[in-house]
């Protein structure tokens, strides 16, 4: 069966991850071990070494917004960013594929990161939200040549 998503439905699953992956990274500015700002960091440097593979950016994108989740220390913040992936495996492809994404989520990343380590929540909610409106404009230009 194959599902496709309108114009709205994306905007709706962008406004949500929007919300939950900018809790998450303020929470997990609060309440992150040294063991687990190391992993985000390590998982950076690893994408910063294959930013020329959309798959495998994909995949180390994944792993470094899992690391913040579990960071954030709070389960249903966790299972709720779990149940929308479940939508957002509806979308084609990945937004890595898009000419420049994969230098502009490393910085945006790089961002989002240096605020959790700081402890600076604000900071870590605002860099989450704007990575992820980043993502979402892309995405939207991808789906429906959208500005």
């Amino acid at each position: 069966m194959f599902v496709e998503l309108n114009k709205q439905q994306v905007r709706e699953l962008y406004i949500l991850r929007e919300s939950l992956e900018g809790t998450a990274a303020g929470l997990a500015a609060m309440h992150a071990s040294e063991a687990e700002i190391e992993l985000m960091h390590e998982l950076l440097k690893e994408s910063g070494a294959i930013k020329g593979n959309p798959t495998k950016m994909a995949q180390t994108n994944r792993s470094f917004h899992r690391a913040i989740h579990d960071a954030a220390h709070n389960r249903y913040v966790t299972q709720a960013i779990n149940q929308l992936y479940d939508s957002m495996a509806l979308l084609p492809g990945t937004t890595f594929e898009f000419p420049g994404r994969s230098v502009t989520a490393h910085k945006e990343h790089l961002a989002i990161l240096k605020a959790i380590k700081a402890r600076d929540s604000e900071g870590a909610e605002h860099h989450a939200r704007l990575h992820i409106q980043a993502a979402a404009q892309i995405r939207m230009k991808m789906m429906f040549a959208v500005d």
